[in-house]
């Protein structure tokens, strides 16, 4: 595969969550321009990787990434898993019109549209992303990422079948997005400040070396500001 080169705080992100493995459910909240996307990818990549390392008979061996649309999904992540990150070299088949990357050992990324991810119950979840869930049109993006979602990895990815199959972790989630105000992802981050499982991260346009910081500040005379600060300083308000 491609050889993957994330920025710092990208890399903090993943070394938490898939090397130390000191934080399960991340919630990322940053700026435009950060790489969002890139940082889930990888995510997801990695743990396809741990999955293609069991048994061909294991079951249940599937990574979902949740974007608000199936076009917005696939759009997104589609090309950029399969052939800027190289998975295009492995991978046995795959569809955009499904949202579908098959990979061997039966392991089986998954494009889902938040709009229809009540049609993933019943399967089981190794580990999922939720993008930019502050946009998610459903009903109520949190009980559904809650019931469906975390239903899916904490019955069939549970520490104890983890262990039983030989997996590197349980069952692991990413949510990750712009601020949309104090709506999904803020009622998502809170969690931190009362479950061990969860780790909060921030970071605004200065975090990102895609950015070129003196164009970024010359925005905030002309935007809106509190939409500047939603927006490229990451911050969770209305």
């Amino acid at each position: 595969m491609t050889t993957i080169r994330l920025h710092p705080t990208q890399a903090r992100i993943f070394k938490d969550q898939f090397i130390d493995k000191s934080v399960k459910h991340s919630v990322v909240v940053a700026s435009r321009g950060w790489g969002k996307s890139a940082a889930a990818s990888v995510g997801a990549i990695k743990a396809s990787n741990e999955l293609m390392k069991l048994d061909a008979s294991v079951p249940n061996k599937n990574v979902a990434l949740v974007a608000p649309t199936f076009t917005s999904v696939v759009d997104i992540y589609f090309n950029l898993i399969l052939y800027q990150f190289g998975l295009s070299n492995i991978a046995i088949r795959h569809s955009s019109s499904l949202g579908r990357i098959w990979l061997p050992r039966n392991v089986i990324i998954k494009l889902v549209s938040a709009e229809a991810i009540d049609r993933i119950r019943g399967g089981g979840i190794y580990f999922a992303v939720g993008d930019e869930i502050d946009t998610w049109t459903i009903r109520d993006p949190v009980k559904a990422w809650d019931s469906v979602i975390h239903g899916a990895g904490r019955s069939r990815w549970s520490p104890k079948m983890a262990k039983l199959h030989g997996a590197e972790s349980s069952f692991r989630s990413l949510v990750i997005g712009s601020s949309g105000g104090v709506k999904s992802l803020y009622a998502l981050s809170e969690r931190a400040k009362t479950d061990s499982e969860y780790r909060n991260y921030s970071f605004d346009y200065r975090d990102s070396p895609y950015l070129d910081r003196e164009e970024i500040e010359k925005a905030m005379s002309t935007m809106d500001e509190v939409a500047f600060r939603q927006e490229y300083q990451a911050q969770l308000i209305d």
